[in-house]
């Protein structure tokens, strides 16, 4: 019993966080996804993020730390009606 309730905790202590941090002019919720456990990369952000927006999400800035376990990914989601940027469809002229 004392091995599933250790179990259970560091699994707990190891999933990632997301905490609304703003809302923007045009009425969007900025989030930011927290991953600060030794265990967690900055994909497990990105997971977290594309947990909470089912129509996806544009990233406003990432912060990834080699030497302190901490790891965040400000993200906000994208409305259903927005239409995705695909910059490499951009023709540039020189």
């Amino acid at each position: 019993m004392k091995k599933i309730i250790l179990l259970a905790v560091f699994f707990c202590s190891a999933c990632a966080t997301s905490t609304p941090l703003y809302t923007d002019m045009n009425g969007v919720t900025v989030y930011e996804a927290r991953c600060d456990t030794n265990f967690l990369s900055l994909g497990n952000c990105y997971k977290k993020a594309s947990e909470d927006c089912p129509f996806g999400f544009d990233v406003k800035d990432k912060v990834a730390s080699e030497w302190v376990a901490s790891r965040k990914l400000i993200y906000a989601c994208r409305q259903p009606n927005a239409k995705k940027t695909n910059y490499r469809q951009t023709n540039y002229r020189y």
